[in-house]
């Protein structure tokens, strides 16, 4: 029997939405993006663990949206925003859970504290502008989960990431407060960045092996030691690319370890 599978288009339910894995014995492949769009009625909104990949949908507009849970055993949250529902003051994360996606996700929402499992790897700009956001605006580096950058607010003509933080996700370094001519540099301890690099950007890095989300988004120049894996990914890829002197190359390391005392970590 072939495999079933559903496409949700529309709802008319009451004010506890449950986004199903299944429907009877077809598995739930993904929703309209707008199907609960403005829809004041919802109240609370409850995301199944689903085995599908890249599921999402909007709740823009959402009014009266107070609650956000997920299911225990979720390990990836793909695009479900969030934003704008001025009401929405929380959101629970299970245990467990390892990628959280979306560039804004709970932005001008009333969240004012969550807990962010230990077990989260990414995490892109999940909580701008929103009272958990403005509670941390005094810490230069908030980390959570297995050393994710949560909020950066640090100058903004010279980007330093910590030895220590693991992922920069999508927006956490706000490219529209970046002051001209900025220089970033990027510890060893980085694995995972969706970083994007305007024209007159420089960025500098190690000799580590990086998963970068954006990559044909690099318009800068970016700086490593000569034969690193930087060196010949730009080269593949036909990046700006310039080989670090030992100068900068101490500049680097000096600027990323003395930059973890002033990490504020999840308690």
């Amino acid at each position: 029997m072939p495999k079933q599978e559903v496409y949700i288009v529309d709802y008319r339910g009451d004010g506890d939405v449950v986004l199903p894995k299944k429907i009877l014995f077809c598995d739930v492949i993904g929703y309209k993006s707008e199907v609960f769009k403005e829809d004041e009625n919802i109240k609370t909104v409850f995301i199944s663990n689903n085995p599908q990949d890249d599921i999402s949908t909007i709740f823009h507009g959402c009014n009266n949206l107070t609650k956000v849970t997920y299911e225990e055993g979720t390990k990836v949250s793909y695009d479900y925003y969030f934003a704008g529902c001025g009401k929405l003051n929380t959101v629970n994360f299970p245990e467990g859970i390892e990628y959280l996606y979306g560039d804004g996700a709970f932005a001008g929402t009333n969240i004012s504290d969550v807990y962010i499992p230990s077990s989260v790897k990414h995490m892109d700009s999940f909580f701008s502008n929103t009272p958990f956001a403005e509670k941390h605006k005094d810490d230069k580096y908030y980390v959570a989960g297995e050393g994710v950058l949560v909020f950066y607010n640090g100058p903004q003509d010279e980007i330093v990431i910590p030895k220590g933080v693991t992922c920069v996700g999508e927006g956490v370094l706000d490219i529209y407060n970046r002051a001209d001519n900025a220089s970033i540099y990027m510890s060893d301890s980085v694995k995972t960045m969706d970083l994007i690099l305007r024209d007159d950007d420089t960025l500098y890095l190690g000799n580590g092996e990086y998963d970068l989300g954006y990559i044909k988004t690099y318009h800068g120049t970016i700086v490593a030691p000569a034969g690193s894996y930087m060196e010949q990914f730009c080269k593949e890829n036909n990046l700006n690319f310039r080989v670090m002197t030992e100068e900068e190359e101490a500049i680097w390391r000096e600027k990323t370890e003395a930059a973890a005392s002033e990490i504020t970590y999840q308690e």
